[in-house]
């Protein structure tokens, strides 16, 4: 006959424990799997840019061609075509290998962003639902990041150190613009505080007025959430502050 140790209501209380920390550590395995996924994917884009011409398929059509006197003649030419992009109509490999990786990148930026701020707001609504109570309604012009880490301080998270402060501005003002360039302006870089922001950085630049986010970039950004997330984890699953 087995015997418990633990009355029902502590092995509630066990279990409620144990799911508060998978939901907190949801957030630096996320992370950590598309900060991985990321590299796999920036391996792909350089070997598909290094190794493009295998990619340019060659087939001949029939084309007129005339010397300028007499009857045009049909001849067989070479034509150089990427999944039906002809090369006489556009600069394929440019296109492919300078101009399709930002849009790569970028989606990359946005993914990150979005799934780095569902976790965020995941660990916020737990520590909601253990209270019963409800996150406060977001203040104008406030951003739902900062609204997160306001909540989580709210719960007693300790954010007051200089590099944790230093890496949550990076996020909120640097990041997050960067992100809603994209999303909401099509990576332009038109505003005067999206320029300033590329021109500050050594990972972002412009190209054919795009905001090229480079994969340094991106791993600056990863390393950034990553860094916040561990101080999370810390601060509820080891120091247990909430």
């Amino acid at each position: 006959m087995a015997i418990n140790f633990f009355s029902d209501a502590e092995v509630q209380q066990i279990l409620k424990g144990e799911e508060k920390y998978f939901v907190i550590q949801a957030l630096s395995e996320e992370i950590a799997f598309l900060q991985s996924f990321l590299s796999q994917q920036e391996r792909q884009i350089h070997d598909y840019c290094e190794n493009f011409e295998k990619y340019v398929e060659e087939v001949e059509a029939e084309q007129f061609y005339w010397l300028g006197s007499g009857e045009p003649e049909m001849i067989m030419v070479p034509i150089r075509h990427v999944d039906g992009i002809m090369e006489s109509d556009y600069d394929i490999k440019g296109v492919f290998t300078e101009i399709l990786p930002i849009y790569q990148r970028q989606s990359m930026l946005i993914t990150l962003w979005a799934r780095f701020e569902v976790k965020l707001k995941d660990i916020v609504s737990y520590l909601h639902s253990e209270r019963s109570t409800k996150p406060r309604k977001k203040a104008k012009n406030e951003s739902v990041f900062a609204q997160n880490i306001s909540e989580l301080t709210h719960f007693g998270i300790d954010f007051s150190g200089k590099d944790l402060l230093s890496v949550i501005d990076s996020l909120d003002n640097i990041v997050r613009p960067i992100r809603n360039c994209w999303v909401h302006d099509g990576g332009i870089a038109e505003t005067t505080k999206i320029k300033s922001l590329i021109e500050k950085s050594k990972n972002l630049s412009v190209t054919d007025g795009l905001v090229n986010v480079s994969s340094a970039y991106l791993y600056e950004v990863g390393s950034l959430m990553s860094l916040l997330a561990s101080h999370i984890y810390h601060e509820i699953g080891i120091r247990r502050k909430c």
